[in-house]
């Protein structure tokens, strides 16, 4: 079967046929491996101009999910590009690299730092992919600054792609826009950038409205930008289940909050600093706390995972995904009926396969490129967390095109904690990251572009 482009992925690929350096930054779901992959065809075979390319993923994408791997051997069109992985030893590396050279390599983004201490080039490549390049969005780390100096323009063909461009704020964009153009947009300098647009109060960083139509106006002509708004996705029906401890917990919880100090079952556990404090008042809030640095924990409360036991027993026909937070919800999450741990490509294929009732996973290891819209459509988080990326990601798992069932999602949060406070500040940052998608149509990009990039 041959794959058909969406009119989103068509006109971004029209686009980017001519541009030799582009930033792809799609919401997540909207088919940003399929549009690449469509543009190696074209680049390689309709206008023979390149013949080795290099696509750098998180680890979870490049080899742990195979995720481009996949999408090559599922399509008629892709299917006889030829291929390897930079996974496993360094003797297994060296040997692959110093083999038959295939037309696409897949390399972890962890390897980066590995490449450049052992080749200190990328010479052997025509073009470069960055997928998930947010992951680069630190300039002053090394793994940054090593790719910067190996991406030679007039060599090379570039392109990022992101669904979370900006996972902490416009800061982020500078890097990403630097491994494309070499500091000609937003400046060679990123301390320079931030002194030039942003000011500062304290040590936080604010970015007027009018500096961020600038910015845009900076970049329009390097980048693609599109939401899964434009995409025909079935009904997303977002819910907050209120649960609560009995009056006993909900007094030990409070004094907790108030003395730093707790006693339960012969357990007593203060912390010293309100960070802490917080870290571990949402641990009980999932239902347990950690007492030691080994990992052992104590189970304060049941309602949470009483919750999932009973909505999984009314529900025979929903297979359910659980995002956890603390490795003690794993466990316990386990232990319930048809509960099966998804962390690699067998247990993803099962739970595609509609073989896993339900399925324990974490935003962290399970970020990127886990497509999981084919064996459910319920998602249950049991715990949020902070990172506005890692949320976005986990929901963009099932809630993408292929899935054919309106979409549920669900946060358990325990009342009178700070559940409900973390759960409000995730959604006042996603609002953030959609104006940043939202700013530039996608059908007046390639019309207005005024600057030729080569």
């Amino acid at each position: 079967m041959r794959i058909t482009l969406n009119q989103e992925q068509q006109s971004a690929l029209e686009i980017i046929k001519d541009k030799r350096h582009y930033g792809i930054f799609f919401d997540m779901g909207v088919g940003k491996t399929a549009l690449m992959l469509s543009l190696i065809e074209y680049l390689a075979f309709d206008k023979l101009e390149i013949s080795s390319v290099l696509i750098i993923a998180p680890a979870s994408v490049a080899n742990k999910l195979t995720v481009w791997q996949d999408e090559i051997q599922k399509w008629e069109n892709f299917s006889f590009f030829d291929y390897h992985d930079l996974s496993g030893t360094r003797k297994k590396r060296m040997e692959k690299i110093t083999g038959k050279k295939p037309s696409i390599t897949i390399m972890s983004d962890a390897l980066v730092n590995w490449w450049y201490e052992e080749y200190g080039n990328l010479d052997m490549f025509d073009m470069i992919i960055v997928d998930e390049s947010s992951r680069f969005k630190s300039a002053k780390a090394k793994k940054f600054k090593r790719l910067a100096k190996m991406i030679k323009r007039p060599l090379h063909r570039v392109y990022l792609l992101s669904g979370t461009p900006v996972p902490n704020g416009w800061q982020d964009i500078w890097s990403q826009m630097f491994l494309l153009d070499k500091g000609e947009r937003l400046g060679t300098s990123y301390w320079k950038f931030l002194d030039n647009y942003f000011l500062t109060y304290g040590y936080k960083r604010v970015l007027t409205k009018a500096n961020k139509q600038y910015i845009l106006q900076l970049i329009k002509d390097i980048c693609v930008f599109a939401s899964s708004e434009n995409i025909k996705l079935p009904k997303l029906i977002e819910k907050k289940i209120y649960l609560e401890f009995t009056s006993d917990k909900q007094q030990l919880f409070n004094q907790f909050k108030n003395d730093y100090i707790f006693n339960y079952k012969d357990e007593e556990i203060s912390v010293l600093s309100k960070q802490i404090l917080i870290n571990k008042c949402l641990q009980l809030s999932n239902g347990c706390i950690y007492n030691d640095k080994e990992g052992n924990y104590t189970v304060f409360d049941n309602s949470k995972l009483e919750w999932v036991k009973k909505y999984s027993a009314m529900h025979p026909k929903e297979n359910i995904l659980v995002f956890y937070s603390f490795k003690f919800d794993k466990n316990r999450l386990l232990s319930l009926n048809g509960a099966e741990l998804i962390n690699d490509v067998e247990s993803k294929n099962r739970w595609n396969e509609g073989k896993i009732k339900i399925g324990v996973i974490s935003p962290y290891s399970f970020q990127y490129g886990g497509n999981l819209q084919y064996g459910g459509y319920t998602i249950i988080w049991f715990g949020l967390l902070w990172g506005l990326e890692n949320y976005l990601q986990s929901n963009k798992r099932i809630y993408r095109q292929g899935q054919k069932h309106d979409v549920k999602i669900m946060y358990l949060l325990t009342k009178n904690t700070w559940d409900d406070y973390v759960y409000k500040v995730v959604v006042t940052k996603e609002v953030n990251q959609k104006d940043f998608l939202d700013k530039i149509d996608i059908k007046k990009l390639g019309k207005d572009n005024d600057r030729e990039t080569t």
